[in-house]
């Protein structure tokens, strides 16, 4: 498994910038404290406005702990998709539980490398 800085992350304005560059500054808790990314609002080269670069911000500090919650709720399912009779998988729930071991299978995967 591809190793990550272990969250909790949080995002928030940098104080050290000045309001031409907009940086957002991104950085875990703990030992491994400092930036882990500075995300620059670009309107002007990219398109990319302030809000986009909050949003962007906000979702890259949640990834520790959404990409834990995927991998807690694919055991969760796998097991029930265990427990279910061949008969009960061919209901709507169960197919509902099907489609969704495969996508949270292939995001885990993006997300760790494995």
């Amino acid at each position: 498994m591809t190793t990550h800085t272990p969250g909790p992350w949080h995002w928030g304005h940098n104080s050290a910038s000045d309001a031409s560059t907009a940086c957002i500054e991104i950085r875990p808790d703990g030992p491994y404290r400092g930036n882990v990314a500075d995300l620059q609002s670009c309107e002007h080269i990219m398109g990319i406005t302030m809000a986009e670069t909050e949003a962007n911000a906000r979702l890259i500090a949640a990834a520790p702990e959404l990409l834990e919650a995927l991998i807690g709720a694919l055991k969760a399912l796998e097991a029930i998709g265990e427990e279910m009779t061949v008969g009960e998988r061919y209901t709507n729930a169960g197919e509902y539980l099907i489609d969704a071991l495969m996508p949270s299978r292939v995001a885990i995967v993006k997300a760790t490398g494995v």
